[in-house]
């Protein structure tokens, strides 16, 4: 079984060998002698155990460049980026059982203290959120993990970036939590349990699978800015436009395998009917057309694909707004 890794990046500070030498201590870690003149990409190693027991903890005083490249994602938010721009260390964890990866994480958490607030945390997943966030809900909840594509029940952490989406804007509708039932059990996702604090304009999310598998599916009853800064965008008609600012929820899909997601969209269509032409897709690459086009499409083509910038074959569809003439 190979060794599962999980990155936490931290603020430079004087202090740091003193930092490892108490996670050494802490973690009962073996620290491992490196030559001078090593070509490793890191400064200081340490670990534990074989097999599941496995534990390794690496060090690297300057790791900007990585940090920089991870900066330049497009999902995390402006406040997640921030912190981590203000790093300029990474730890790297290696493990292979989480039970023992989770009791490492409390002990990082209260070695470091309130220094935690400064650390971010790449789950493995494509995610990033902040280690005082991940303590807390490993301390509050055995069965909380971070091997997964997206946190729900965690304020400010974007979906993997890693995962594929697609958005589709539609009309508010009083029947919609019947609409999401139904796709719920057509495509046979497990609802999410949100915390009430998170419920404020209504917010719904239902999953299944891992891996190639994965498929997440989020409503949003109320997305009335968002559906005004799209309908900014320069390019498409203003018959879209129009269609666009009529809607005002979202449903997002995500997913990292588009025959799967392409089957939830024939769901959704076969659901909504006659109401597909009042809800504008944007399909993850800047471009918008209608729903009953999207369907129409896949129905018609197996083949067929949203993931491109252009779709001369579908009229009134304008290229998409990233591309640069």
């Amino acid at each position: 079984m190979a060794a599962k890794e999980l990155m936490i990046f931290t603020p430079s500070r004087a202090d740091m060998q003193f930092m490892l030498d108490g996670l050494v201590e802490g973690l009962a870690l073996k620290v491992d002698e490196l030559p001078d003149h090593s070509n490793f990409s890191f400064e200081f190693s340490a670990q534990k155990g074989n097999g599941r027991e496995y534990f390794l903890l690496e060090y690297r005083a300057n790791d900007l460049d990585v940090i920089h490249d991870i900066s330049e994602w497009d999902r995390p938010s402006g406040d997640i980026k921030r912190t981590l721009l203000a790093c300029g260390s990474r730890i790297t964890i290696y493990y292979r059982n989480i039970s023992l990866a989770k009791e490492a994480f409390l002990f990082i958490g209260q070695w470091f203290g309130g220094a935690c607030k400064s650390c971010v945390v790449e789950n493995g997943f494509g995610c990033l959120l902040t280690l005082d966030a991940l303590v807390e809900n490993i301390s509050s909840n055995s069965e909380w993990s971070w091997e997964r594509e997206a946190f729900p029940e965690v304020p400010g952490v974007a979906v993997s970036e890693w995962i594929d989406l697609l958005t589709i804007f539609t009309p508010s509708r009083a029947d919609m939590q019947f609409m999401l039932d139904g796709l719920v059990e057509s495509l046979a996702l497990k609802v999410d349990e949100l915390p009430d604090k998170l419920r404020f304009g209504f917010k719904f999310s239902a999953q299944r699978g891992r891996g190639k598998g994965y498929l997440l599916l989020e409503y949003h009853g109320n997305n009335l800015d968002f559906i005004h800064e799209i309908s900014q965008w320069d390019r498409p008609a203003d018959d879209m436009r129009e269609t666009l600012l009529a809607c005002g929820s979202k449903i997002t899909i995500h997913y990292r395998n588009i025959n799967l997601a392409k089957e939830a969209v024939l769901l959704i269509g076969k659901w909504f009917g006659g109401f597909c032409k009042n809800c504008v897709v944007e399909n993850g690459f800047g471009c918008l057309l209608a729903l009953d086009a999207l369907v129409e499409n896949i129905s018609n083509n197996s083949e067929w694909s949203w993931e491109r910038e252009e779709f001369p074959e579908v009229p009134g569809v304008a290229v998409s707004e990233w591309i640069d003439f």
